[in-house]
């Protein structure tokens, strides 16, 4: 029997093409010892799952979306003179509080399994393009909490896993492969820059014992 431990639950209501209300939700005393380590892996075990279950009409689409929101994570915060935050950037619309069911709402949790972490989207899975968006909004309110070095890991990977749903495998292999890659992926690019990588990415690739990319 493969043990599954869901760690955080999530909640992004999406409203119109403009706001988003974005809610993390960690188990009991699972944060904060825990907490740097689900922020990273939030983004990129859901923008997996995006690519996924997205159709190849829409993967250019989607892919482009999860592109732009990885460029941005890697931009330093905007002057406080902007008019908007760093999270707002990253995901592309105004992060309000939640007032109403969004159109569509994703409700979704992070699962800690034997393989590694990886995401899923409870009821029935939303447009790609909605969750791309979602997966945006979340990385924005996820990673705020963090280093500009993680900001950068964390971009970096979701570049390895765009790279690894090029592969003509990637579909069939499981998603912890598909984040194990991106996040592998990430750890190089760093190294071979000579850039300090910080000890959550580590952290992060020690919990995909049995993965191979």
């Amino acid at each position: 029997m493969k043990r599954k431990r869901p760690v955080v639950a999530i909640q992004v209501d999406l409203y119109g093409g403009s706001a988003a209300a974005v809610s993390l939700e960690p188990t009991a005393q699972r944060w904060p010892e825990s907490e740097s380590l689900d922020r990273l892996r939030l983004p990129v075990c859901f923008a997996a799952l995006t690519l996924r279950q997205t159709a190849r009409s829409l993967t250019p689409r989607v892919r482009q979306l999860i592109m732009q929101f990885a460029a941005t994570m890697a931009e330093p915060p905007p002057p406080q003179e902007f008019g908007q935050s760093w999270a707002e950037r990253v995901a592309g619309r105004r992060l309000v509080p939640r007032t109403r069911p969004g159109e569509p709402s994703v409700v979704g949790r992070l699962i800690e399994a034997r393989e590694g972490p990886v995401a899923a989207v409870k009821g029935p899975a939303p447009s790609a393009l909605a969750m791309a968006s979602s997966t945006a909004a979340l990385a924005g309110v996820a990673l705020s909490e963090v280093s500009t070095e993680v900001h950068l890991s964390a971009a970096l990977a979701l570049e390895g896993v765009l790279l690894w749903f090029g592969a003509p495998e990637a579909r069939t292999a499981s998603l912890q492969k598909a984040t194990c890659a991106g996040f592998t992926y990430a750890l190089r690019r760093l190294e071979d820059a000579d850039r300090p990588t910080p000890e959550v990415l580590r952290l992060v690739l020690s919990s995909y014992p049995d993965v191979r990319t």
